[in-house]
């Protein structure tokens, strides 16, 4: 799980002008919104299987796609910022799924 939010974060980090602009910004289409959800659909789905949740229930499912909104509302903030204490961030978004899917079963 590790791997996977320390990618998000870079990938946020390296294209975060581009990424507010394009899904922050008003008057998007339908295929904007398509594409946020596709995405947030397949990293809920990584993020279940990275947790070895192979058959969770719709509670779990959609605590860990809001996460997924908190990881990303907290990283584009904090990458705005320009905070370079990143392990801070990726410690503080484990322990909160940890936390989170802890509580959801």
């Amino acid at each position: 799980m590790r791997a996977i939010v320390e990618g998000y974060i870079a990938f946020l980090t390296r294209r975060r002008t581009q990424y507010v602009g394009l899904f922050r910004a008003g008057g998007q289409g339908d295929w904007v919104r398509a594409v946020h959800d596709e995405t947030q659909t397949a990293l809920t789905e990584r993020t279940l299987d990275a947790l070895g949740l192979t058959d969770p229930d719709e509670v779990v499912e959609l605590s860990v796609r809001a996460w997924w909104a908190f990881a990303e509302e907290l990283t584009i903030e904090w990458t705005g910022r320009a905070r370079t204490d990143r392990d801070v961030l990726v410690e503080l978004l484990l322990s909160t799924l940890d936390g989170l899917v802890s509580r959801s079963r």
